[in-house]
């Protein structure tokens, strides 16, 4: 079976993100890959403990985490952090990333065959309709040090 990584940055919205965990159990259960959920939190100011029951409640997810960051970085260095760290996993044929504002429906995995297609190197957005889209091969975000941008 395929492993998809999720990746989900978070700023303030864990009632969004608790809804769009369990609309994504339902149609995991459909689903022909196993799916692990990284929430980033972004700074959040709000309380994560909302999350905490709703991991315990997935029934189709194999799992979830909430890798939380100290400040506002912004919604594309989140999600960098969040490919960075999936990359070191090591533990997924594919990384999808998924805003948790209800924008792009999980029904979308459910109607993609580009969910089920494996390639380690492979990234995609549901909120691009271009679809599967293979980093460059001299991304160095995950071992920049700093940043002046």
């Amino acid at each position: 079976m395929n492993q998809l990584r999720l990746i989900t940055p978070v700023y303030n919205d864990w009632t969004s993100f608790a809804m769009l965990l369990r609309e994504l159990d339902k149609v995991a259960a459909s689903l022909p890959l196993q799916i692990f959920v990284s929430a980033i939190d972004d700074g959040s100011e709000e309380a994560v403990s909302l999350v905490a029951g709703q991991l315990a409640g997935l029934q189709h997810i194999v799992g979830a985490e909430v890798v939380s960051l100290a400040v506002n970085v912004g919604h594309q260095r989140a999600i960098a952090i969040g490919l960075c760290a999936a990359a070191q996993d090591h533990d997924f044929d594919a990384v999808l990333i998924m805003d948790a504002d209800g924008e792009a429906p999980p029904t979308r995995l459910r109607n993609s065959s580009r969910a089920q297609r494996s390639a380690k190197t492979s990234a995609s957005s549901l909120n691009e309709p271009s679809g599967w889209r293979r980093p460059p091969s001299n991304c160095s975000i995950c071992s920049t040090k700093g940043s002046s941008s």
